[in-house]
């Protein structure tokens, strides 16, 4: 069996050439990924703001408790939020 060094020179570089170009559009794809994404989950953890602030509205009890319900929403004065009567939820709908 006769093997030709030119023509396994030829498949080297065609193969080189073919890995080069997969990596830089390999590289193009993220870089595309990367500036599409929303800025704020690119954003630092403690530069987010929390979703809930523990800010008490008013005291319906004698005894200093919150009674469960719906409240102002500290966060959006759009919406109110349910309180449970020991912490506040992610529920929340439009004032009534």
């Amino acid at each position: 069996m006769n093997v030709d060094l030119s023509s396994i020179s030829s498949l080297l570089n065609l193969l080189l050439v073919v890995m080069v170009v997969a990596a830089i559009v390999a590289v193009v794809i993220w870089v595309v990924r990367f500036a599409s994404a929303p800025r704020a989950s690119r954003a630092p953890v403690e530069e987010r703001r929390p979703i809930v602030e523990e800010r008490r509205p008013v005291v319906a009890h004698g005894h200093g408790e919150l009674a469960p319900g719906w409240y102002p929403d500290q966060n959006d004065p759009s919406s109110t939020r349910y309180f449970d009567g020991q912490m506040w939820t992610t529920a929340t709908r439009p004032p009534r």
